[in-house]
């Protein structure tokens, strides 16, 4: 019976001190924002940064019930949404640190919560487009996602994690589509 007790205790240590930080994955390219940027010019990326309203710290960690999630090699919500854009205009070949057009952003929300039977997130970020140094695009874009959320963390907090991670291809693609970023890159 002591035995029994003890076992159960480490691993219900062991299970807690697993759930303490999770890393979100490195960004994979999507289909729709290859596609998207078909017809779109070649870009370069200036700086991503938070923008003044969101806190430094959750620029670098959200809290999901129990567990904590951070951005990829301790960096920033912010440094992985530059990521993400980045990744994906590699693998349309439209990454171009040379073009006269660039992109820069601020992250401006990040959020994730998995309260009662619904899961939300949503983030934003004030894009800005310079032509030769001269702002021809300046707005802010933003992306949300409910979905039904489990009792069980073991099962809410994965999923709210991938709805979350989800998000930043998401953004980007609302950039993409935005009639006033798609005048001002041509």
């Amino acid at each position: 019976m002591v035995i029994a007790r003890a076992l159960g205790a480490i691993l219900t240590a062991c299970v807690i001190l697993s759930a303490c930080a999770t890393q979100l994955p490195a960004p994979t390219v999507t289909f729709d924002n290859v596609q998207r940027l078909r017809e779109a010019p070649a870009l370069a990326l200036g700086g991503f940064t938070r923008g003044s309203d969101l806190s430094e710290q959750r620029d670098r960690s959200l809290s999901i019930r129990a567990d904590s999630l951070q951005p990829p090699g301790g960096g920033t919500f912010s440094g992985y949404l530059r990521s993400v854009i980045e990744s994906e205009l590699s693998g349309a070949g439209k990454l171009d640190s040379g073009s006269n057009l660039v992109l820069s952003a601020q992250l401006t929300r990040s959020e994730v919560s998995t309260s009662g039977s619904q899961g939300h997130g949503a983030i934003a970020a004030q894009f800005r487009l310079t032509r030769a140094g001269a702002v021809v695009f300046d707005k802010e874009i933003s992306v949300q996602d409910q979905w039904p959320s489990s009792f069980l963390g073991g099962i809410a907090i994965p999923d709210a994690m991938n709805h979350y991670t989800g998000l930043y291809p998401q953004l980007f693609c609302a950039l993409l589509a935005d009639p006033d970023f798609q005048a001002a890159a041509r």
